[in-house]
């Protein structure tokens, strides 16, 4: 019981998740995050929408010229949300505008083809997977799965693992984010083209992980007025911990020595055998 406290109280948890999603919400941290979109435009919020609207940005943005490469150093506290387009070309539109020359509700529109050229983006922040679901939404989370991991000192006396202690599926149309005290927790991360079987456009595969400490993942479901929150307990870490199996093995081989032992010091050592008449 000693030893599972420790193990408890004394470790740290992150959560993996991997999801194919139709869409993403980031706010960036940590001022490392650059990125280089080629071909990219930007698309410019317009106070009175025009006619004919722009072939680019619709009705109520107008592009600042012809597509450009685009390095984009984006500010600490910078929101954008992300998603999907039709034809297999991405959208990142700035939600506010904390980065230099950028204005709130301005867009990036990469194009398939760019888009298979820019490759993998990186990103350190709060990050929140899929929208809410709503009649006419295509931004929603169509599959994952995440992963509970932990980590902690006692752990590391015996072996340099991170454990898995707990897994699960995401289920479509989920609204996943890592929190830790009821706040989202640092994320760090990666999202690229989804590809399907036949080489088809299935939207964004993104791919993070949380900072370590009390965290916890936070699935919000149509439906639902609460958030389901996934936190892994004693039991679970109990019935997962290769190292908390090995070491109640060790310990009951070492009780069934210690009672053999104690039997045999127990047992008179004058005694003699007389036979019975």
């Amino acid at each position: 019981m000693v030893f599972l406290a420790l193990l408890l109280f004394g470790s740290s948890r992150s959560f993996l998740v991997e999801a194919r999603t139709g869409g993403l919400k980031i706010e960036f941290s940590e001022s490392s995050n650059s990125w280089r979109l080629p071909d990219a435009v930007l698309c410019l919020p317009l106070e009175i929408p025009t006619f004919p609207p722009d072939p680019d940005c619709g009705i109520a943005a107008k592009s600042d010229g012809p597509p450009n490469e685009r390095l984009i150093a984006w500010a600490d506290g910078t929101i954008v949300e992300i998603s999907g387009e039709r034809g297999g070309g991405i959208r990142i539109e700035a939600m506010s505008g904390n980065t230099a020359t950028l204005p709130m509700n301005a867009a990036f529109i990469v194009s398939r083809n760019a888009w298979q050229r820019a490759g993998a983006l990186t990103f350190r922040g709060y990050a929140t997977i899929g929208q809410d679901m709503s009649d006419g939404a295509s931004h929603y989370l169509r599959e994952g799965r995440w992963e509970a991991r932990e980590a902690g000192w006692l752990t590391s006396v015996f072996r340099s693992v991170t454990e898995v202690v707990k897994t699960g599926d995401l289920p479509t149309g989920a609204k996943v984010t890592a929190i830790i005290d009821g706040e989202p927790a640092l994320a760090y991360g990666h999202l690229a083209r989804g590809m399907g079987p036949r080489d088809e456009e299935t939207g964004l595969d993104v791919t993070m992980i949380s900072e370590f400490g009390d965290t916890a993942l936070s699935v919000r479901h149509f439906g639902l007025r609460n958030a389901v929150v996934i936190k892994p307990d004693w039991i679970d870490v109990a019935i997962s911990s290769p190292l908390l199996l090995a070491v109640a093995a060790l310990f009951s081989i070492l009780a069934s020595f210690v009672q053999v032992l104690m039997l045999g010091l127990s047992r008179p050592t004058d005694a003699v055998d007389k036979p019975v008449l």
